[in-house]
């Protein structure tokens, strides 16, 4: 009928305007104005919304990342959010649902997104959070929040294994990824090599590319890379 197929329309639009959340669960270890979707989305932080680390250099940040970027989703200022409670995590430690406190803190930070007016305000508070949280606790409270607004339900969350990809596989397996990857082209990789993940099998034809270039950190004392990858990754050599 037209009042069905308006209806759906309309949610379709709202979903379609909604997908810039996603943006946000992308590359969790890099800083939030770094570029999305291969480049093609840029996220314009208000000023204050900078870390201090980068904040001193932000309009050149802005100009060097945005310029080319097809897709530029402004982020409104709506003013800091507390989000202290959450900081006790440490940003580079790890997050466990199974330690009451972690949990605990997880429940307030869902708290936190689910009780936002509307979705400008959730992308608001999420943007400020994201490169101040432990990205792990970060990812989880935001996808539950999505999951269950009735705004955001309908999105498509990125699995966990899409965005820790090295916390899922075995890492005996590295070095064999690692040497098929980075040196036998496509056409000639040995067909059927697979990655045990999850209880179940990944067929390493069906990721491609260098394991080392993808999963980085697996390869890496992982106390000193999420530092390194951000200064490197975002701060031009003149200003490091």
């Amino acid at each position: 009928s037209p009042r069905h197929t308006t209806t759906t329309s309309v949610r379709a639009m709202a979903t379609s305007g909604n997908r810039k959340l996603l943006a946000l669960l992308q590359r969790p270890l890099e800083p939030t104005f770094y570029p999305k979707d291969d480049g093609k989305t840029v996220i314009d932080l208000p000023e204050n919304y900078l870390t201090e680390r980068y904040r001193p250099i932000g309009e050149a940040l802005q100009n060097r990342f945005g310029n080319d970027a097809d897709n530029r989703i402004p982020v409104r200022n709506v003013g800091t959010p507390n989000i202290a409670f959450a900081e006790v995590i440490d940003r580079r430690g790890g997050f466990s649902l199974f330690n009451a406190k972690h949990r605990k803190i997880a429940g307030d930070l869902i708290a936190l997104f689910l009780n936002q007016p509307d979705v400008e305000s959730l992308m608001s508070v999420a943007s400020y959070s994201r490169d101040r949280l432990n990205p792990v606790l970060f990812q989880y409270a935001l996808a539950v929040a999505i999951q269950h607004r009735p705004d955001t339900k309908d999105l498509n969350i990125p699995s966990f294994l899409e965005l820790f990809p090295d916390s899922f596989v075995d890492p005996s397996v590295f070095p064999k990824l690692r040497e098929e990857g980075a040196v036998v082209q496509q056409e000639n990789r040995v067909s059927g090599l697979m990655v045990a993940c999850c209880g179940g099998w990944i067929n390493f034809d069906l990721i491609g590319g260098s394991f080392l270039e993808l999963f980085p950190d697996s390869f890496v004392d992982p106390s000193v890379f999420p530092k390194l990858r951000e200064e490197g990754a975002v701060v031009q050599q003149e200003n490091r």
